[in-house]
């Protein structure tokens, strides 16, 4: 019967000693969990404004008072939710200059786009402009060689029938010609191309 009871007593020891390590695993997962909750610096001072609102809860009420740990969380919640409205404002303010960034972005990605297809095309482009500024200059070119043998033909003439009214005045100044209806007829025979002589 000893022997039974050694037995139940070594066996309920076990057992709480499975649960012990189990609670201790239980605890070591939770004190984990609990760290990677919030970060280390945030942790500290949580606990060192737990510790400072408690000293000044000593200080206001006395050492003999019952320490109120509802109210010490209830200030830990406030100041949890106002980091939180904090950290969604900057989430907030982070998206917009995001979108902002991103419509830059994507402008400036078209304007690249544009840049980088002119300057694909920028040699077609020239040749293409080359092209046109040559054709036109051999039109102005043709134009201006027509001007000239035009300029030449209209001098030569000039020149002929220059000499013609020069052979004329001197005619008319050895002959001593009055006669007006005989220089017409003369100058429209000579300046015509008949060669009548008077």
């Amino acid at each position: 019967m000893e022997d039974d009871i050694n037995n139940k007593i070594y066996g309920l020891v076990e057992s709480i000693l499975g649960k012990l390590i189990e609670c201790g695993e239980v605890i070591d997962k939770l004190s984990t969990s609990s760290k990677n909750l919030v970060p280390a610096t945030e942790s500290s001072k949580f606990i060192q404004d737990f510790e400072s609102w408690r000293k000044d809860f000593d200080q206001r009420s006395g050492p003999n008072a019952d320490f109120d740990e509802g109210e010490i969380v209830n200030k830990m919640i406030d100041r949890l939710e106002s980091q939180r409205i904090e950290l969604v404002v900057s989430i907030q303010q982070e998206d917009f200059l995001r979108d902002k960034l991103l419509e830059l972005i994507n402008h400036n990605s078209e304007m690249i786009l544009s840049v980088k297809e002119y300057l694909e095309n920028k040699s077609n482009l020239i040749k293409e402009d080359y092209f046109t500024i040559n054709e036109r200059l051999k039109v102005y070119l043709n134009r201006i060689k027509l001007n000239l043998v035009n300029l030449e033909f209209n001098n030569y003439e000039m020149n002929k029938n220059m000499k013609k009214i020069q052979q004329l005045i001197r005619d008319i100044e050895m002959r001593d010609i009055k006669d007006i209806d005989f220089l017409i007829k003369w100058f429209n025979g000579n300046c015509t191309g008949s060669n009548s002589e008077f």
